[in-house]
């Protein structure tokens, strides 16, 4: 093996470790408060609700805002489970959101509590 060979090689294995490293850094597990949600039996209240928010004057007039409106129509479903899911990390443009099944199935847990079921 020639020395400028090695060379390259170590380079790229020094590139490959550090890239490792920077993404290991980056690459957190999020943690956050998990409520059960089965969509045969929730989804319907959910939906339901979301339709209802959607519509309502509060949240019609955020629609040229796709992020504040998403917002505005999980607090009118339901504040609380909005507070514990995402006020201490709301959610940002772009991002993929992890909790929505969560945030259904309390809004269920809601639910089943107010009405008894």
């Amino acid at each position: 093996m020639s020395l400028t060979s090695f060379n390259s090689t170590s380079r790229f294995l020094l590139i490959v470790i550090i890239l490792n490293f920077f993404i290991s850094i980056q690459a957190k597990e999020y943690s956050f408060k998990q409520y059960k949600f089965r969509k045969k039996r929730d989804d319907k209240h959910y939906r339901h609700a979301k339709s209802q928010c959607e519509t309502s004057p509060n949240c019609q007039k955020l629609l040229t805002r796709p992020l504040d409106h998403t917002r505005c129509v999980r607090i009118c479903i339901s504040k609380s489970c909005y507070e514990t899911l995402y006020a201490h990390d709301e959610l940002e443009e772009g991002e993929v959101d992890v909790r929505i099944n969560s945030f259904k199935g309390c809004y269920f847990y809601e639910l089943q509590r107010g009405r008894g079921l």
